[in-house]
C-alpha cells in the first residue's frame, strides 16, 4: 500500500504534460517502490529487527527497488497508452 499512496501523492502534486510528465511519472513509480526498502531500513534503525537483505548491502536493495519501480512503471504506461489507442 506504501508505494501506490506515494505514487498517488507525488502525482497530485507535481502536474506536467507531454513528455516531461511521462519521465517525471517514471521517477516517482521508481521513488514509491524505494520507499519498501527505505520503510524496512527506519524500522530497522528504531526497533533493531533485522532484514537480511539490507543487512548484506542496503545501497543496492534500494536502488533495485528504484530500478524495478521505474520498469514497472515503464511497462504499466505502456500497456495503459497501447489500450487507450484501442
Amino acid at each position: 500500500m506504501l508505494p501506490a499512496i506515494i505514487l498517488c501523492l507525488l502525482a497530485d502534486a507535481f502536474r506536467v504534460g507531454g513528455k516531461a510528465g511521462a519521465l517525471l511519472l517514471f521517477a516517482f513509480g521508481g521513488l514509491a517502490y524505494m520507499a519498501i526498502p527505505l520503510s524496512r531500513l527506519a524500522i530497522h534503525a528504531t526497533t533493531g529487527f533485522p532484514y537480511k537483505s539490507l543487512l548484506m548491502n542496503p545501497f543496492y536493495t534500494t536502488f533495485m527497488h528504484f530500478a524495478f519501480g521505474v520498469a514497472g512503471t515503464i511497462l504499466g504506461y505502456s500497456i495503459y497508452q497501447g489500450l487507450k489507442r484501442l
